[in-house]
């Protein structure tokens, strides 16, 4: 029950009782109140209703979502195109490497200079990484090769390799993915003893004390495998997910990698961001065509801007929703998520604000008109009881 609703029951049962009415007189006062409340509701509904000229806004914003997602779509969750990608030892990856090293040989000179020690190019030069390993695999029964120990070692992981494939890199170890730890023996490339990979982590520490210059060395290292590793056939998994649930697992032993993941980020970035341009273009152009004299307050006025965006937002979604479907049974390549995003949130944001402007404008209305009736009544009351005194 509104303000308004209990305003006006308290004042019929505390104020007219000073005038003797029964019960069902009492009745028809609340239930004209009812009726009151719902012709004033039906007033708000028309006056923040689509009109012809707002039908044409409403259409013509559901065709740019449309026309945004078909442009915008066919490319989420697709994995890799193998013929765009090269082998580890292709010449281009090797040109690559080749490059990154000529530059990191700029920035040795310096680190040279001002570390304790000499340069260590056994680490900033190696041709292999630790967690690159796999021959004893099966005697710890690790289950490594070469299609899943990218997966399985956090060095691989774009997210975890920073900390735990630098700790490896200077400290001739692996550290997988339960996070486990095992000595790499770097002349015959072979997995040796477990050891702990809190161990592993004070030995590097031990490591990067003994030659401050040894943590960027190893530091570049890993970055250079990142970076070569990431255009290969079977390229690196999506950042932070070697450790997580078989399901990311298995998104990556089915080909969908790193470089999959950040072009579906852009995507849903470009579906986002469109569909927030087109929104503000309805809203802006919408907005010109207000006139006071012929829509009245602006607030209705703009109430209905906030229909035609949802309205629209909610159609185009709904149509992308049940098109993926029918053209991909998984749904997922042709689904406009930053749309259906923005759509949620205007949801969540825009029938709230809704409720709370109906609330506002019958609430007023209803108070004006009571206002204006109760005066009436009390000058009557006044009058009736000036009658008696007399």
């Amino acid at each position: 029950m509104s303000e308004i609703d209990k305003y006006y029951k308290n004042w019929v049962d505390e104020t007219l009782s000073k005038v003797k009415l029964d019960e069902d007189k009492k009745e028809k006062l609340l239930s004209s109140h009812t009726k009151e409340k719902e012709k004033v509701t039906s007033e708000f509904r028309k006056l923040t209703g689509l009109d012809k000229k707002d039908m044409g806004f409403l259409f013509a914003a559901i065709a740019l979502q449309c026309i945004r997602q078909y442009i915008l779509g066919g490319t989420i969750g697709k994995v890799i195109d193998k013929t765009t990608r090269v082998t580890h030892n292709a010449p281009s990856i090797i040109k690559l490497e080749k490059t990154l090293n000529n530059k990191y040989d700029k920035v040795s000179k310096t680190l040279e200079n001002i570390g304790k020690y000499k340069t260590g190019e056994e680490i900033a030069k190696k041709c292999k990484v630790p967690y690159d390993a796999i021959t004893n695999s099966s005697k710890y029964n690790l289950g490594l090769g070469g299609l899943t120990h990218r997966y399985q070692t956090l060095g691989h992981d774009p997210l975890f390799g920073i900390i735990f494939g630098t700790m490896n890199i200077l400290t001739d170890t692996m550290t997988l993915n339960d996070f486990s730890s095992f000595c790499v023996d770097m002349e015959d490339f072979s997995i040796g003893e477990e050891i702990s990979t809190l161990d592993v982590a004070k030995n590097a520490l031990s490591s990067i004390a003994s030659d401050t210059t040894r943590l960027p060395k190893a530091l570049f290292s890993q970055i250079v495998h990142m970076k070569t590793d990431e255009f290969t056939k079977i390229g690196l998994p999506i950042p932070g997910t070697t450790i997580l649930s078989g399901k990311f697992k298995e998104l990556y032993l089915k080909n969908y990698d790193k470089i999959c993941f950040e072009r579906d980020l852009r995507t849903v970035e470009l579906q986002t961001g469109f569909n927030l341009m087109i929104n503000k273009i309805i809203e802006l152009v919408h907005g010109l065509y207000y006139d006071e004299k012929l829509c009245g307050d602006r607030n209705l006025y703009d109430a209905k801007t906030i229909k035609i965006i949802l309205y629209s937002n909610i159609i185009a979604s709904s149509s992308n929703i049940l098109a993926s479907y029918f053209v991909n049974p998984l749904g997922v390549n042709y689904l406009d998520i930053g749309g259906i995003g923005i759509t949620f949130y205007r949801i969540i944001k825009d029938i709230p604000f809704m409720l709370s402007l109906e609330k506002e404008f019958i609430d007023k209305k209803l108070y004006l008109n009571y206002r204006r009736e109760i005066e009436n009544l009390d000058m009557e009351i006044t009058s009736l009881v000036n009658e008696i005194i007399k």
